[in-house]
């Protein structure tokens, strides 16, 4: 996908958020951007559960 100009980029960004808001219960969610030259040349995103081991139990997944 090549992204034109800045509304682009910034609709991508959204897109990536609004996704997120609709289909994830928990977690943790970030988007980043690397710039070069002053221009936007890759948007990452991350989605990160947080998972609690107790000693000798199961994994428990908290919300």
């Amino acid at each position: 996908m090549i992204l034109k100009n800045d509304v682009d980029v910034l609709d991508k960004i959204q897109e990536l958020f609004s996704d997120c808001l609709r289909t994830r219960e928990f977690g943790e969610f970030t988007v980043s951007l690397t710039m070069y030259g002053g221009r936007p040349v890759k948007i990452q995103k991350s989605e990160r559960e947080n998972l609690v081991r107790y000693e000798h139990d199961k994994i428990v997944i908290q919300k």
